[in-house]
């Protein structure tokens, strides 16, 4: 638990998908929606999975699936602010994709 890589990636859908729980939920489950779609395919629906492991094993210690929207930047605060939860310091090395260097997490 002294290194930890997180990524994210997405699960491209297509289709209708109705039944799923409104917006304004707030404890609603993930969406399938438009989003950042990486395959540059804006057509598309998408989800979001976003997965951190040991460095040492690759063993999980988070994961979470997430509505994919332009705002998914900011799913670095939230993924440490989880492993600090989970480990309960912020004594850990956290390894991750180039959407944790922006302005909003410098805090």
């Amino acid at each position: 638990m002294q290194q930890l890589h997180q990524d994210t990636t997405t699960v491209t859908f297509c289709g209708e998908y109705q039944d799923q729980a409104p917006a304004q939920q707030r404890d609603r489950p993930a969406r399938i929606t438009r989003g950042y779609n990486k395959d540059h395919r804006p057509d598309l629906k998408q989800l979001l999975y976003n997965r951190t492991i040991t460095a040492d094993g690759a063993v999980p210690v988070h994961c979470r699936s997430m509505t994919a929207t332009p705002l998914m930047i900011r799913v670095h605060a939230q993924t440490w602010l989880a492993l600090v939860g989970i480990i309960g310091s912020s004594d850990f090395l956290y390894v991750a994709d180039s959407k944790l260097c922006n302005r909003e997490d410098r805090a």
